[in-house]
């Protein structure tokens, strides 16, 4: 009898930007209290979001959130499916990544997965312990709402919300042909006004097409019925 495999993702054979990231962490002691001076590697993981936005997921929903030094690095980044993206997350895991230039690499205390032969590595369980004896008021943030980028961080930054802009207005103005019409109308009558008040001789005698055309545009986007709304899936 033959073992179905789960079917596998669309898109997931696609090489696409992914990174590997790092969280540096204060070490602790047995009761789960920071020990000064001393930091660790805390977590490594994959991401095909930007590194930051991952860093702030793990801040609100992570029991070792408080213990982060500074901020997350990227370890490794590329153009890798899914599989291979999970083959690099796995081997850093695994062989460790070192904090300063020179020093040995150290492998991460609170990952689960692929590092059960950490001698260093602190369960799940115990890391919610020890969070509760640092806070015992603390509890995880769930449901926090992190817009999703498939960008790296510098195009994101440098072109989103402009792309963003132009892609709603795109998207609002040709999906539908009263849509259409009205974008076209509304800009003739405005070039057809700064004519008539500009005065600029020899474009007054097509001013009937400037408002043959402005009018006939007008009335498409008024007399052509609207998109219709889609009921929301509860």
């Amino acid at each position: 009898m033959s073992v179905q495999q789960a079917p596998r993702r669309p898109g997931a054979d696609v090489r696409r930007w992914g990174a590997v990231y790092g969280l540096a962490t204060w070490a602790v002691d047995s009761a789960g209290m920071p020990i000064a001076g001393v930091v660790v590697v805390g977590y490594i993981g994959k991401t095909r979001q930007t590194v930051k936005q991952r860093e702030d997921q793990h801040r609100d929903s992570q029991s070792f959130s408080d213990l982060v030094v500074g901020g997350s690095w990227t370890i490794e980044e590329g153009l890798w499916t899914d599989a291979e993206l999970a083959e690099r997350e796995q081997w850093w895991i695994r062989n460790g990544v070192a904090l300063t230039p020179g020093a040995a690499p150290l492998r991460p205390v609170y990952n689960y997965d692929f590092n059960q032969g950490n001698p260093d590595r602190i369960e799940v369980w115990r890391a919610r312990e020890h969070r509760l004896a640092r806070d015992p008021h603390w509890l995880p943030v769930k449901g926090a709402r992190v817009p999703r980028q498939r960008a790296t961080a510098a195009v994101v930054e440098s072109s989103g919300r402009v792309g963003y802009a132009v892609g709603w207005v795109a998207r609002r103005v040709w999906d539908h042909p009263r849509h259409a019409a009205l974008a076209v109308g509304w800009p003739v009558v405005a070039v057809w006004a700064a004519v008539q008040v500009a005065e600029v001789p020899g474009l007054h005698a097509g001013h009937g097409l400037w408002v043959g055309c402005s009018l006939a545009s007008l009335l498409a986007g008024v007399l052509l019925p609207g998109p219709r709304r889609r009921r929301r899936r509860r």
